[in-house]
């Protein structure tokens, strides 16, 4: 379970993300004020900005990384994507993003690490790839389980897409 504390102001929370992201070359995605920030890689962590004990921190909600030099071989294949979901030994959720190149290899494109596998963190995870390069794509085929969470986030973010439900 996350902290919580006393909200930062928009400015003190831009501050913030500025350190954060000159050291670490990662953008963060932050709620309510600041969700347009714009993305400077292939990584992107959604977190809430608060003040613990007068301290200014990020309360991390999940984390994505798109594969760069991966998403220009995807962008040359058919656009077919697999997604799906692990869970692992510590309750941690692992989500993630494959397709076949024009050699039929299963590569990774993407991958997420959450607490929860809900609508928030799947469609945190879809923002990230259509972020990372996919968007404006057209023709994309999503295949994925039955999750509703899941099957909602793409028609969030890839309204136009095609879902395929496996039988597995």
């Amino acid at each position: 379970s996350y902290e919580t504390g006393e909200d930062l102001t928009p400015k003190q929370a831009i501050i913030l993300i500025k350190q954060i992201s000159m050291k670490s070359k990662i953008v963060l995605f932050l709620d309510d004020e600041l969700s347009t920030m714009s993305k400077y890689g292939d990584y992107a962590i959604h977190c809430n900005a608060v003040c613990i004990d007068g301290v200014p921190s990020l309360i991390v909600k999940y984390v994505s990384v798109v594969i760069g030099p991966i998403m220009e071989l995807f962008l040359n294949s058919p656009h077919i994507l697999y997604l799906d979901a692990c869970h692992t030994a510590d309750g941690t959720k692992c989500a993630l993003c494959v397709f076949r190149d024009m050699n039929g290899k299963v590569q990774p494109l993407a991958f997420s690490i959450f607490d929860t596998e809900s609508a928030f963190s799947w469609e945190g995870f879809l923002e990230c790839l259509k972020k990372g390069g996919l968007e404006g794509q057209s023709n994309l085929v999503f295949v994925c389980d039955h999750a509703p969470a899941i099957s909602k986030a793409i028609r969030i973010h890839f309204e136009d897409a095609e879902i395929v439900l496996c039988s597995a």
